[in-house]
């Protein structure tokens, strides 16, 4: 697991396996992983439902995020790097428990973010042919009942490679202002929960979404919506 002591350390964690593209295994682990490091008694571990509950809900809201991250971000809170009131567990990892150490995490790579230099991300060349990629734009026809928030962004870039989807200037702008509206109202929501670093998620949000971070979100929820619509045209 990469640290964040050094520059080199926070690139690694930025260019480690996006949460979109991991099986809910690798979840699951770093989620074991977390657990242990916050010192959750495993009497107050996730049960099978509240597992895959918790699965899907880091896959609809911080698919953009990488696998490392999540990790990091929990790291740094029992660090007391986060500028948080308060972070222990007290025997229940909620939703309202992760979204106060993610959002502290979120100010804090913000802040860091400026000092990164980027670099180019190294990674295993991975082979994926034509047929893969057909046939998984296939089986994403073929489901019942899509959610949107659960459609990873590459089948996007496929149905673009293949000429399938063909959206003009005026489509791409109509679908990225929904996908702000969107994320919006995903941050208000998460407001409600109360916590300090979510209002102020909220306002910066309000008064600006060209920050990295969230201009990464939004053009991957546009993606998604883009998405979502050829596969209600393609049933």
């Amino acid at each position: 697991m990469p640290t964040t002591n050094s520059l080199t350390g926070i690139v690694k964690v930025l260019n480690a396996t996006r949460i979109e593209y991991c099986n809910d295994i690798q979840i699951q682990e770093t989620m074991l992983k977390i657990f242990v490091l916050i010192g959750l008694r495993k009497e107050h571990y996730f049960n099978e439902y509240e597992n895959q509950f918790f699965i899907n809900y880091v896959r609809k809201h911080y698919s953009h995020k990488t696998i490392d991250e999540l990790y990091i971000a929990f790291e740094l809170a029992i660090q007391g790097k986060l500028n948080l009131d308060n972070v222990k567990v007290y025997d229940q990892f909620s939703i309202a428990y992760f979204e106060q150490i993610m959002g502290g995490y979120r100010r804090w790579l913000k802040e860091e973010s400026k000092k990164v230099v980027a670099t180019p991300i190294e990674e295993t060349s991975v082979i994926i042919t034509q047929e893969e990629k057909l046939q998984d734009i296939e089986d994403w026809k073929q489901k019942k009942g899509v959610r949107m928030h659960f459609i990873p962004t590459y089948i996007y870039d496929y149905l673009v490679e293949f000429g399938l989807i063909n959206l003009s200037k005026e489509e791409k702008q109509q679908i990225y202002k929904q996908a702000v509206e969107m994320r919006k109202g995903e941050l208000y929501n998460k407001m409600q929960f109360g916590d300090k670093i979510a209002k102020i998620d909220y306002r910066d949000f309000v008064n600006s979404v060209e920050s990295n971070d969230e201009i990464s979100v939004c053009k991957n929820m546009a993606k998604k919506i883009a998405v979502f619509n050829y596969l209600k045209l393609a049933k």
